[in-house]
């Protein structure tokens, strides 16, 4: 009851869940508010993005429908109601995806799982063009490097691989989209606020919904 509505396993990766929740309910009037036939729970792995996340809940769902249909929980409409006063995810947008580079090496890779394909990707800016971002990890030194500032370019890689400075760690990305020019060494891009962003998606949210109220992780996000 807490998920209901919008890019709820993109959400999940991105706020550092641990697993999900999926359920099959009946459809009523209401938004994800049906009574619940069945529900699967499975684990956000550190490694899985949204494709693999997808890819999961295919199966599991696939999986609950079968069931509910050979034991005859569909034709006899066996299921559970929902509590009344569930909380909602709100919906995403391409332009919610800019990175915000003085988050932590781990929140911008979760960041990136979160958008990449099938969806429109994590992005940034450099020179005003944008990069697209696909594939990114934390790229662990255990070693202290001074003077770097968040968005910099530390290092690149003959395979077209480079490390950035995070607000804490470094992030190796291993499949960006920059047709301009080839990054360099000490290029910089730029940060957008991601608790400015959150804000702005509740904001949006509550203008469009004022009825639906918002889970609480979504607050917490919107007021770091």
């Amino acid at each position: 009851s807490g998920g209901r509505g919008r890019s709820p396993q993109n959400w999940a990766i991105m706020l550092g869940a641990k697993a999900f929740s999926v359920s099959i309910f009946f459809i009523d009037p209401g938004i994800d508010s049906g009574d619940v036939i069945d529900t699967c729970v499975f684990p956000i792995e550190p490694n899985d993005d949204i494709a693999s996340s997808y890819a999961k809940l295919v199966y599991l769902t696939a999986d609950m429908v079968v069931k509910a249909w050979t034991t005859g929980a569909l034709a006899e409409r066996r299921a559970s109601p929902q509590p009344k006063n569930g909380l909602y995810l709100p919906q995403r947008i391409p332009s919610d995806g800019a990175i915000d580079w003085t988050r932590s090496a781990n929140d911008i890779c979760a960041f990136v799982r979160a958008l990449t394909r099938p969806y429109p990707g994590a992005f940034t800016h450099l020179e005003s063009e944008t990069v697209r971002v696909w594939r990114a990890r934390t790229f662990d030194l255990k070693h202290e490097i001074s003077d770097l500032e968040p968005g910099q370019i530390i290092m690149t890689l003959s395979n077209g691989c480079f490390v950035v400075a995070a607000g804490s760690g470094l992030v190796l990305v291993d499949e960006h989209e920059y047709e301009a020019r080839p990054l360099a060494l000490g290029d910089y891009f730029t940060s957008v606020s991601f608790v400015k962003q959150m804000k702005a998606i509740v904001a949006r949210h509550r203008e469009k919904y004022p009825d639906l109220p918002l889970s609480k992780e979504i607050l917490i996000a919107a007021d770091r």
